[in-house]
């Protein structure tokens, strides 16, 4: 699967979709422990368990948006049907499920919580593919291209700025990460219908994020990532 990612050429659709297939056959071969589940259903198990099914699910999910983010910047050539609709599924799953994991090392880096004697180790790890799962979802609600979820992309934005903006004192990636979902956020058709209280940054954090997208892109609005530019 990395060979057809570090690729030069372009891959197909069925090249990346039989990975693809490879992928989800050797995430389910994981014991059972060590798969992703919910917190409540976690209450047993030792931080050590915690931590290993965190990352192993984390490595699925970067190891999901890798392999299909090639494709998704493709557009579809039919009306009626999109030829790479699971891509751009798994696309999205993938970047939602980071930031689920997201949210659960922030509470649980917090203190009282299971990390927290670790929660300086945890973000050095974790932070960048964080902050590339947090600029897809702007990308992608930002561009319209939100598959029918758009409450969902919202929801998780807000939530993930909030967790941006807690560190945004003493990370400059997190003050940017904030401002640019600030912006998105601000710029969604319909946002208010969910309650995002940002009238009082409206002149200040929303023009930041505007400008940190002009400067990124050039001379138009966008956000480049890795030396690809997100939108």
């Amino acid at each position: 699967m990395f060979d057809l990612m570090a690729n030069v050429k372009s891959c197909n659709y069925a090249e990346v979709m039989r990975a693809d297939t490879i992928f989800h056959e050797a995430a389910a071969s994981i014991p059972q422990p060590f798969k992703m589940k919910s917190m409540t259903a976690s209450i047993t198990d030792s931080p050590e368990v915690i931590m290993s099914w965190l990352f192993i699910s984390h490595l699925f999910c970067k190891g999901q948006i890798m392999l299909h983010r090639r494709l998704v910047t493709m557009k579809s050539t039919s009306a009626d049907e999109d030829p790479i609709s699971s891509s751009r599924k798994a696309y999205l799953d993938a970047s939602l499920c980071t930031l689920q994991i997201r949210h659960i090392l922030d509470e649980e880096t917090s203190a009282g919580g299971r990390f927290h004697a670790m929660h300086w180790r945890v973000s050095s790890i974790f932070d960048h593919h964080f902050l590339t799962a947090t600029m897809i979802l702007c990308s992608l609600l930002y561009r319209g291209e939100t598959q029918h979820r758009k409450k969902e992309i919202l929801t998780t934005l807000r939530s993930t700025r909030a967790i941006w903006m807690r560190s945004s004192s003493i990370s400059q990636d997190a003050r940017k990460a904030a401002e640019t979902v600030a912006f998105v956020l601000v710029g969604a058709e319909g946002d208010r219908d969910y309650g995002i209280a940002l009238d009082a940054e409206r002149n200040s954090t929303t023009m930041m994020g505007q400008d940190m997208l002009i400067n990124a892109n050039g001379s138009s609005i966008g956000l480049c990532l890795d030396g690809e530019i997100m939108f």
